[in-house]
């Protein structure tokens, strides 16, 4: 095995078996791309190419869907060392409906 470390900030590993050798190559800039698909939701900000570590995106749900906003959720992403971080739900309305309601109320 073999690493090395560019001025990039890119680790290269070589790894040699009997039958092969593999290279991998990881950038280890701590940077994010641009954040994520959610569904039913967008971002408010226009989306940047590159993100920083700490830096957070905030999400917002489309027409007829809300916000999940129980404890394990939130409405945005966070760049942690090159990942997005984060939960985000949008939930449609009917979701929040009681299941007491009727067939006759939610056609209105």
């Amino acid at each position: 095995m073999f690493c090395g470390l560019t001025a990039k900030k890119t680790i290269w590993l070589k790894l040699r078996f009997t039958n092969a050798t593999f290279f991998l190559v990881m950038t280890v800039s701590g940077k994010c791309g641009p954040p994520p698909d959610v569904n039913n939701a967008d971002t408010i900000e226009l989306k940047k190419d590159e993100y920083n570590t700490g830096e957070r995106v905030e999400y917002s749900c489309f027409n007829k869907f809300t916000l999940d906003l129980r404890p394990s959720f939130s409405k945005y992403l966070t760049c942690v060392k090159g990942e997005w971080r984060g939960n985000i739900r949008c939930l449609s309305k009917y979701e929040h409906a009681s299941p007491y309601i009727s067939y006759k109320h939610i056609m209105m």
